[in-house]
């Protein structure tokens, strides 16, 4: 009775990577890759799907694990190698059962993957074919009784035309995770986000110019603090330390803001602040030493 309900409504059955080989049989939508290499997205030896004859009626398969960095999911990988087999995550394959797309197509660029095209859609991944969300927090809204479905309680205008990802609420029987936000997360409320930055174009995006930009703005705003420090009184030269900070945080703000870019703001200014340190200690312990020269001579 599962499976045919599964096959009349065309539904998409999640898939778990594990660390080991597990030996099921693994269904998947062809993934074409345009480019040589692409061998930067996550990887796992085996899988844990459903029962073969539930995976026969799907209309596809995708992958809802997620590897949080320090306890907190900031990314999802869009794409995963399952003993060199590619799936896509559940919300791309989602939108490719939705779309009627017979295949995804993965574009690469030596090792890094930098996108995914599902139809006319076209998500930009980073270097791991991984997207960062934009969490928005939760909303209660989201959420519809899958009792009330089923006992006709819920307008069924409510669900026509939409993704529903069916997940569990029992206490002790599915995970939260911890998000940036402060707020911990149900798996099936992270997937339907991701569902939501993909169709919205709402992802967060670190660009790869990154690093660069920050590094140099520490080394002009700390070459600049090496010259007016000992050339300058020390509240002239603390002042310059805030406003150079200041100019780091409102920079980030200014480019999350208006086209939700990650800027690391805290780093150069931490890094201007530690040098600030060295070179006060270093002028300080100057002026000790020609105080004292000047008293021999005195």
């Amino acid at each position: 009775v599962l499976a045919q309900a599964i096959a009349d409504t065309g539904a998409v059955l999640a898939v778990a990577g594990t660390p080991e080989a597990t030996g099921r049989p693994l269904r998947a939508a062809p993934v074409v890759v345009s480019g040589e290499g692409g061998t930067a997205v996550s990887r796992h030896r085996g899988a844990m799907a459903s029962i073969d004859e539930l995976n026969r009626a799907a209309a596809g398969w995708g992958v809802v694990s997620v590897d949080p960095v320090g306890g907190v999911v900031r990314r999802v990988p869009l794409v995963t190698s399952i003993d060199g087999t590619l799936l896509p995550a559940l919300p791309i394959e989602l939108l490719r059962v939705a779309a009627g797309v017979a295949a995804l197509r993965m574009t690469v660029d030596g090792e890094a993957v930098t996108g995914l095209r599902v139809g006319d859609l076209q998500v930009p991944t980073e270097a791991d074919g991984s997207l960062r969300v934009y969490f928005s927090g939760r909303q209660p809204e989201r959420f519809v009784s899958a009792l009330d479905v089923l006992s006709g309680q819920v307008d069924g205008a409510l669900l026509e035309g939409r993704l529903a990802l069916v997940g569990l609420t029992g206490i002790g029987l599915h995970e939260f995770l911890e998000t940036p936000i402060g707020q911990r997360l149900s798996g099936a409320e992270i997937q339907a986000e991701l569902i939501e930055n993909i169709v919205e174009s709402s992802w967060l995006w670190r660009p790869a110019w990154a690093p660069r930009a920050e590094a140099a703005a520490l080394l002009l705003a700390g070459g600049l603090l090496v010259w007016v420090t000992p050339r300058r009184r020390t509240f002239a030269a603390a002042g310059m330390l805030v406003g150079a900070a200041a100019v780091f945080f409102a920079a980030a703000a200014l480019a999350f803001g208006s086209a939700r870019l990650l800027l690391d703001a805290a780093t150069p200014g931490l890094g201007l602040a530690l040098l600030f340190g060295v070179l006060l200690t270093l002028t300080l312990a100057e002026a000790n030493r020609q105080r004292r020269a000047l008293e021999r001579v005195v």
